[in-house]
């Protein structure tokens, strides 16, 4: 005796190649949406990594810059902040030039790796770090403005304060330090 097993009916033999072109069709769309907020999400991740390192860098600048001497009896006038570690032979807290986050001041500014390591000037620099020390105008001799201004070593830095305020990825950090009585 014979068993007969039953014969798929038309409906039931598969897919049409058109079926299956229609499939793949919607699946590419579908992929392609996917992949475009991947590179989307990438791209952020990066802008935000860059953001942090960059505001990092200028935070750790500000602290040297604050935790320098600025008292009545003594004020640290020679200290080089621009070299890693800090070393003698700088300005300290001199007063800088007057366009010293505008240009590239001896002393004044230090050059970065990706990670916001002391790279040598000309090295393989991503982000550039320049400072100011002013005298407070409403209080030349007890008070000093500082100023630590952080941005890709792509972009040169605009000379209008507004529009470096404005600038992507750009960080400008300042505070008023007053002189201590020991």
């Amino acid at each position: 005796m014979t068993t007969r097993l039953p014969q798929p009916d038309a409906q039931d033999r598969g897919f049409t190649l058109v079926e299956v072109l229609c499939a793949l069709m919607v699946l590419a769309v579908a992929l392609t949406g996917v992949f475009g907020v991947g590179v989307d999400g990438v791209s952020a991740l990066a802008r935000a990594r860059h953001d942090s390192v960059s505001a990092s860098a200028a935070a750790q600048k500000m602290e040297q810059l604050l935790a320098l001497t600025w008292a009545e009896a003594s004020a640290d006038t020679a200290t080089n902040l621009a070299s890693d570690p800090p070393a003698d032979g700088g300005p300290g807290l001199s007063p800088s030039p007057s366009d010293a986050l505008d240009r590239d001041v001896p002393g004044w500014v230090d050059y970065l790796d990706a990670d916001a390591r002391v790279v040598a000037p000309g090295g393989a620099a991503t982000f550039v770090r320049r400072w100011s020390v002013t005298p407070a105008p409403f209080a030349p001799g007890r008070a000093l403005v500082l100023r630590v201004f952080v941005t890709s070593a792509a972009t040169p830095a605009p000379v209008d304060r507004a529009a470096r305020a404005r600038m992507s990825g750009a960080v400008l950090l300042t505070t008023v330090r007053v002189r201590k009585d020991l």
